[in-house]
């Protein structure tokens, strides 16, 4: 019963088959290199000869055409009619993923699953057991904590040792 697009697998090989494409786009392409070029400093982008903003707004039409088909999965498979409310959150909960793995595709496919595993389950244990399903933003926020410290704790480490071997170069050099 129902379409291609209604079981479950066939939106998962699709989502993983855009994610590949993404990654093929953004690693092996003079577009994709621009693209984080870009990214990373639009003004020497610019100076370099890159049209900063076409390419952004070429970016932001690709965006918008994988939403598309994200919401095309969430209208044909799971509500099967429309509904305003179709994309509650997700941009917020797509952002935050490709943020926290860094935008490495196989990554992102992974913890999209672990979130998308912490909502259903945080849905169930409201409903069977009766705690709170915002434990789940609780859990997602701690993520988010240790990967934005991440680069600081990791930075404020190395300091500590640069600094203690500056200290030990400056005692071995006055003992002798």
């Amino acid at each position: 019963e129902g379409g291609f697009l209604r079981h479950s697998f066939s939106k998962l090989y699709f989502s993983a088959g855009i994610a590949l494409i993404v990654w093929y786009v953004m690693r092996k392409t003079t577009a994709g290199f621009e693209m984080k070029l870009t990214g990373y400093n639009e003004r020497f982008a610019r100076f370099s000869g890159i049209k900063a903003g076409k390419l952004a707004v070429w970016s932001m039409v690709a965006s918008g055409a994988i939403c598309g088909l994200v919401g095309m999965f969430e209208i044909f498979g799971l509500h099967k009619r429309f509904v305003e409310s179709v994309s509650n959150e997700f941009y917020f909960d797509g952002m935050l993923v490709a943020m926290i793995m860094r935008y490495k595709p196989l990554g992102i496919i992974l913890m999209s699953l672990f979130f998308g595993a912490l909502k259903v389950g945080g849905t169930a244990m409201e409903s069977k057991v009766g705690i709170s399903s915002e434990l789940i933003i609780i859990v997602q926020s701690i993520i988010i904590f240790f990967m934005a410290a991440e680069q600081g704790i990791t930075a404020s480490i190395a300091a500590r040792r640069a600094r203690r071997k500056a200290a030990l170069t400056l005692t071995k050099g006055a003992n002798d």
